[in-house]
């Protein structure tokens, strides 16, 4: 099987290299490039079609929220994996509304990355539980939405497959897929990642953190 590529924007050097290195120990990902400049990253992207920009939001010449939507807007193919020290709701919820799919802080170990990558490369939304816990709203969700339908979305914020709640949640694949179905209906939702970011901003943290 063809390799998933990477390409790394982080300014900090040691902490690119870091991460060229931990990526490289698995034969599934192949990093095709690095840049600590925020003015570069579209060009390489341009250059390198990868599969998977790893990016972190300070970046000199550059804030990773405006990469992010210009690189959405010119290639949406390849999918954005936030990796940063901010863990601030407001800088969360613009950047995934910039088009990120995930969102992974660097003070959570290894571990989390190596789960992050995979699942946003697999066409996933992924967010870390360092990050749902920091997003709360205020608000209650809005009434129309099932107990159930409330703990699917709080999954899916977290990453997570169908076939992953089915097997969390005691159901059926097919009836996970139905539920995120009629959700997005009744939302007027149209994507995944429509439903993530909405999940993000309108769950209560007891529920984000139940999922």
């Amino acid at each position: 099987m063809t390799p998933a590529t990477v390409l790394i924007a982080e300014d900090h050097t040691l902490v690119r290299e870091g991460l060229r290195m931990l990526l490289s120990l698995d034969p599934a990902i192949e990093v095709t490039g690095d840049t600590g400049n925020g003015a570069d990253v579209l060009a390489l992207v341009e250059r390198l079609r990868p599969d998977l920009l790893l990016l972190d939001l300070d970046l000199p010449n550059g804030h990773g929220v405006d990469i992010a939507r210009e690189v959405k807007n010119g290639f949406p193919e390849t999918r954005i994996l936030i990796l940063t020290g901010i863990l601030d709701p407001t800088a969360i919820r613009r950047a995934l509304a910039a088009g990120a799919d995930g969102y992974v802080v660097k003070h959570e170990n290894s571990e989390e990355l190596q789960r992050a990558i995979p699942a946003v490369i697999s066409g996933q939304c992924y967010i870390s539980p360092a990050v749902a816990e920091v997003v709360d709203t205020g608000a209650p969700p809005p009434a129309g939405l099932t107990p159930r339908q409330l703990e699917i979305i709080a999954h899916l914020v977290r990453g997570r497959s169908s076939q992953q709640i089915a097997a969390t949640l005691a159901l059926s694949a097919h009836t996970v897929r139905t539920h995120r179905q009629n959700i997005m209906e009744k939302l007027d939702l149209h994507n995944t990642a429509e439903l993530t970011v909405w999940g993000i901003r309108n769950l209560p943290p007891h529920i984000l953190q139940g999922g």
